[in-house]
């Protein structure tokens, strides 16, 4: 596992443990659905989690949790950001309450089980053809800039 993803893990975990916070005195969707500060704060996670998972987790991660429905969650944020059809408050509220708790308990089991050991190195940036320095001064002489001007 790549840091990045270590790092994305932790990240889903605590944007989910925010989301059960928000929503943990709320005893009923009624609650929940009279509460539009809460939902959208809980919306928001829900979107992060969706986003981290699809973005930055590989197949290879993702298989290390079987328990977790992966293309659900970038559905949901797929859902709540496109607002298809409207979002169902009812999903959400059982999302937070009952399917939450378990995405929490899955990564922390992995999360916990990585703690100690090394991560694949990341790749070199500067050998990167995006993003690497060779490319950076290509755009430099492009734009007319010498290095010491950007750097400085």
């Amino acid at each position: 596992m790549l840091r990045k993803e270590f790092i994305a893990l932790i990240k889903i975990r605590d944007h989910a443990r925010k989301a059960v916070r928000y929503c943990e005195s709320l005893q009923s969707f009624d609650e929940f659905d009279s509460s539009p500060m809460v939902a959208e704060a809980a919306f928001f996670n829900l979107l992060q989690i969706g986003e981290l998972s699809h973005d930055i987790l590989s197949e290879e991660t993702k298989a290390l949790l079987p328990g977790i429905p992966w293309d659900s969650v970038y559905g949901l944020r797929n859902r709540i950001v496109h607002g298809y059809a409207d979002i169902d408050n009812v999903i959400i509220f059982s999302t937070i309450k009952n399917d939450l708790p378990v995405l929490i308990g899955e990564v922390e089991r992995i999360v916990g089980s990585n703690e100690s050991e090394d991560f694949e190195a990341e790749p070199d940036r500067n050998s990167d053809p995006v993003n690497g320095a060779a490319n950076r001064a290509a755009i430099r002489e492009m734009l007319g800039e010498s290095a010491e001007e950007q750097d400085g």
